[in-house]
């Protein structure tokens, strides 16, 4: 998943359960769209105790990106 990968002590990391935990590397991350189109994410944090992949909107928008969300399925999951 990283491109590019330097272990080390990066920081603490707040979790949404108002927890802390340890970035143990930072590096930098490929993604590629079914469309061939590829995005790289800079700077990214590994944090093992955070199970799921988290992208900062905000942090993309700083970087001068334009984000558009659509609602395609019904079924997505509500936030309690």
């Amino acid at each position: 998943m990283f491109e590019s990968y330097t272990g080390g002590d990066f920081g603490k990391v707040k979790m949404a359960n108002h927890g802390m935990t340890e970035a143990v590397g930072i590096g930098d991350v490929v993604l590629v769209s079914d469309m061939s189109c590829k995005l790289v994410l800079m700077d990214v944090r590994h944090v093992p105790d955070i199970r799921l992949n988290i992208i900062s909107v905000v942090s993309l928008m700083m970087r001068g990106m334009k984000i558009t969300m659509v609602k395609e399925d019904e079924n997505l999951p509500k936030t309690p």
